[in-house]
């Protein structure tokens, strides 16, 4: 299989610990899809960069990570997403972008594979856009493919 490029999303922004533990999780998924064949940009990757040249704020890593979205082939949601406005916001460039969002390793793989639809658990499928169908009930309520 080709690598496809993921965008790994999730929560980011918090208190010092809670910082790590989400760090953490989004490392384990990143890891996790990279043994599976992927290739992954993990915003929280760049926070090195930022500690050389200093000064950062929000806006600049938010500004950094947006582009790798757009090129994205696929992002993959890890758990505790549900609670971050710029994890929402992404989600909202990848519909816009009609990248597809998933919330498991497994359905994206079943994806990219050409698994069956019916392999693809929980998910709406519309206009070439795959997402959970738990955020488009969550989040939006309504189809948000107009």
């Amino acid at each position: 299989m080709e690598r496809k490029r993921v965008y790994i999303a999730g929560k980011l922004n918090d208190m010092a610990v809670d910082y790590n533990k989400h760090r953490a999780r989004m490392m384990h998924t990143a890891a996790d899809a990279h043994e599976a064949g992927f290739s992954v940009f993990v915003p929280s990757m760049v926070e090195q960069l930022a500690m050389i040249k200093g000064g950062w704020e929000y806006d600049d890593y938010f500004g950094n990570s947006q582009p790798w979205l757009e090129v994205s082939q696929a992002v993959l949601l890890v758990p505790g997403y549900e609670t971050s406005t710029g994890t929402i916001a992404e989600i909202g460039l990848a519909i816009k972008s009609k990248i597809p969002v998933f919330e498991s390793l497994e359905n994206m793989i079943d994806y990219f594979i050409g698994a069956p639809s019916e392999a693809l658990t929980g998910l709406v499928v519309e206009d070439g856009i795959i997402i959970s169908k738990q955020i488009v009930d969550t989040y939006y309520g309504e189809p948000i493919y107009n």
